[in-house]
């Protein structure tokens, strides 16, 4: 067996270590999810349905047909209070 052959083996063979202690890690943390998770699960699809149903409203409100004249017309009010609010005295242009 020449040097670097015995190298790389010793190498090899000390890669393992780590490399089978992060492998070990991985599969613990999946299975605690798997197994322990039920409850966040649980949480988390609660939290979903809930967010669907906003989103539903959301999307009947904003389909629907009055909703975009009310804009135009909360738009048109805002537009004639700006008209109307006192603005500070600007120097006007000579022609």
């Amino acid at each position: 067996m020449s040097f670097w052959t015995f190298v790389f083996l010793c190498f090899a063979v000390l890669m393992t270590i780590p490399l089978s202690a992060i492998w070990t890690e991985h599969v613990r943390k999946s299975r605690k999810l798997k197994g322990d998770g039920g409850e966040q699960q649980k949480l988390l699809r609660e939290e979903v349905r809930h967010l669907r149903q906003r989103l539903e409203v959301l999307e009947a409100i904003v389909t629907d047909k009055g909703y975009d004249l009310r804009e135009q017309l909360s738009a048109l009010e805002r537009e004639a209070e700006d008209d109307q609010s006192p603005r500070a005295a600007r120097p006007q242009r000579s022609g």
